[in-house]
């Protein structure tokens, strides 16, 4: 099998993935279409996209993600890390992580 290494895992995934117990089709979004899922969870929660910046959210989840913490950790890291006035914004990055993540295990 020759390729990129992300095509080529793609392959496997896609070959293998019945094996873990998920289907195997599965869509892999790109930073546009993340953009457009960010924005639209935003709208849904009454916020505008112009004042929250759907790439800075998606930074922060990204970050959160790296260092292995997930939608609900994600909630005391926030707590300790973060000054008071940039809570309201983690919050609401807590939320749509949170609803990100539900989307995706429906999805499977």
């Amino acid at each position: 099998m020759i390729g990129t290494f992300h095509s080529v895992c793609v392959k496997i995934l896609r070959k293998h993935l019945h094996l873990f117990g998920f289907e195997n089709s599965f869509a892999i979004y790109d930073e546009k279409d993340q953009e457009i899922l960010i924005k639209r969870i935003l709208e849904s929660m009454s916020l505008d996209p112009k004042r929250t910046s759907p790439k800075a959210v998606l930074s922060h989840i990204s970050n959160a993600k790296n260092q292995l913490i997930g939608p609900e950790e994600y909630r005391q890291y926030s707590s300790d890390y973060f000054s008071e006035k940039s809570r309201k914004f983690i919050r609401c990055i807590r939320k749509i992580y949170r609803k990100i993540t539900r989307w995706i295990l429906m999805t499977l």
